[in-house]
């Protein structure tokens, strides 16, 4: 997809690591960081054998239209 569209969401690959607290610590900060953008949260999805979340963001900071 190309245009304005494909500009409106964002994918961000999130490798977490082995140490729970640590990537407790590292997600907030990945949410923090785009909520201070003004995007909204699409959807967050993780396999339980993986150790990457796939973060998708609004950019468009509305889930309408």
């Amino acid at each position: 997809m190309t245009g304005p569209q494909s500009e409106r969401y964002h994918d961000l690959r999130v490798r977490l690591p082995a140490d729970e607290d640590a990537a407790s610590a590292l997600l907030r900060e990945v949410f923090a960081e785009g909520r201070s953008c003004g995007w909204k949260l699409i959807s967050a999805i993780k396999r339980a054998e993986a150790d990457v979340l796939l973060v998708t963001w609004d950019t468009s900071g509305s889930l309408s239209g």
